[in-house]
């Protein structure tokens, strides 16, 4: 299993459940099960996977060897909700495997319910760790240039927080996770506080940064040409373009696949999903319209800041009415609608 394949097939790409005896999914994966699964990991063995399955046999059996063996695992389901949870069984030279709900493979975090909530808090931790090293030799070093700390920090510390981005089924909490510590960051790297009163469109404007929700929508495009580019025999492309043959998903809310998270990214990027293959064809073309469509989305969200801030700090003055309470009966002027009700009482 390659580190292309963990990184693309963990997510809910198909999050549909399915009835399935025999089930068979368009590009050829076959099971045979009475259950309802909701998630499958899909990858395949390369040439000598026997001799590295042997081997792997020989080296779980050393104690010190705690490594989830997954590679044993053709397809690896979650059985769904639904039904009373049973954990499956594995084993590997005759021991048995134990179950648990996440494990981290090829750097990233794998749960149970296939989400990504543990994986984004990993990788805040892992870019936490590598600031914190280079804190007082590179972002507190005063002889060094604003620009190199910024290099310094996008190089390391943004590559490490976005590790397989590309992949990933974000929600607003993620996005909103991601952004607090890219943004705590830039002001530690400017030598600023909350205090300072510094709004974030400032700081990542002194720092010719963008927010992470502009990066991660340009990696997932990007990454999305380089999945219809390929070639139609290959398992990402398959995978990508794959349906079921039977399943439906529940009435109510739904989960997010990854397949919604593209048509959002292609949404606020204005590139029209029809004209995704035609677009993505030219290497060169899809890279400058991923790049103006970020460019155009950061603007919009920057703006929307902007307004809203405005909005927030403009004091508001109270309008006062012209509005009188005049009696029909005596044409007496009252102060107030009660005072009003009160007066009309004198007539009954």
């Amino acid at each position: 299993m390659t580190k292309c394949d963990i990184k693309n097939y963990l997510e809910n790409i198909y999050n549909v459940p399915v009835g399935a005896v025999r089930t068979r999914i368009q590009f050829g994966l076959e099971r045979s099960d009475s259950r309802e699964v909701d998630v499958l990991i899909i990858f395949r063995w390369g040439r000598g996977s026997n001799k590295k399955r042997n081997h792997r046999n020989q080296k779980i059996k050393q104690p010190d060897y705690k490594v989830a063996y997954v590679q044993l695992m053709e397809v690896v389901c979650q059985w769904s909700a639904n039904i009373p949870s049973i954990p499956p069984t594995f084993t590997a030279a005759g021991e048995q495997l134990s179950v648990v709900p996440s494990f981290r493979y090829l750097g990233s975090i794998l749960s149970e319910d296939n989400t990504i909530d543990n994986e984004v808090q990993n990788r805040i931790k892992q870019a936490s760790a590598a600031f914190g090293r280079l804190r007082r030799r590179v972002f507190q070093n005063k002889n060094l240039h604003l620009r190199t700390k910024v290099c310094v920090y996008q190089a390391i510390c943004i590559t490490t927080l976005l590790y397989s981005c590309e992949a990933g089924v974000t929600y607003s909490r993620h996005i909103r996770a991601l952004e607090q510590f890219h943004i705590r960051s830039l002001q530690r790297i400017l030598g600023i506080t909350w205090r300072d009163r510094v709004p974030h469109s400032e700081v990542l404007s002194k720092t010719n940064c963008r927010s992470i929700e502009a990066t991660i929508t340009q990696h997932q495009l990007r990454w999305l040409g380089h999945v219809v580019r390929m070639p139609s025999n290959r398992l990402p492309h398959r995978v990508l373009y794959g349906q079921l043959h039977h399943g439906r998903r529940s009435a109510g809310g739904q989960k997010k696949r990854y397949k919604d998270q593209l048509k959002t990214a292609l949404k606020k990027c204005r590139i029209r999903p029809e004209a995704l293959e035609d677009a993505a064809a030219d290497r060169n073309t899809w890279r400058q319209l991923c790049r103006d469509g970020t460019q155009m989305l950061e603007e919009e969200r920057t703006a929307r800041r902007q307004e809203r801030r405005l909005r927030r700090n403009t004091p508001t003055v109270a309008v006062a009415t012209a509005t009188t309470y005049t009696c029909p009966t005596c044409n007496r002027i009252c102060g107030s609608r009660i005072g009003l009700f009160s007066h009309q009482r004198t007539h009954r």
